[in-house]
């Protein structure tokens, strides 16, 4: 995929959500606790990870890198429920890349976020506000 063709992809906008993979992390006592995720409706394995399958939204930030946010529903299967309640201000996202219509992975270098706030609704709806 071309560098102009990825850009399509990501800013053409359209009623699709790209199938981005995606890893939240955050420091632990024992190192560093991460949550693999693609938003698809299989899991894949990419760099000796295993990204499970998850539904969310996620909108990159604007050119001058505001206005990203992830959607999300927190429960037991993705184990964001616990990572939320202990992350405290210290957590992470990156995404990883987007898996392209031939089951490869583009990688993304450009998307990592490390500030922003997280909400959660009594129903587990998440909301991750990103910097």
């Amino acid at each position: 995929m071309t560098d102009n063709e990825l850009f399509n992809k990501l800013f053409s906008g359209g009623n699709f959500t790209l199938p981005y993979l995606v890893k939240f992390s955050r420091p632990t006592e024992n190192g560093t606790e991460n949550i693999y995720l693609i938003n698809d409706n299989k899991s894949v394995v990419y760099d000796g990870n295993t990204y499970n399958i998850s539904t969310f939204d996620y909108m990159p930030p604007d050119s001058n890198g505001s206005g990203g946010s992830l959607s999300i529903t927190a429960n037991d299967d993705n184990n964001l429920v616990n990572f939320i309640e202990n992350a405290d201000s210290r957590w992470e996202l990156q995404v990883i890349g987007i898996l392209r219509e031939d089951n490869e992975v583009e990688d993304l270098h450009i998307y990592k976020h490390m500030f922003g706030s997280v909400s959660m609704d009594e129903t587990g709806g998440v909301e991750f506000n990103l910097g």
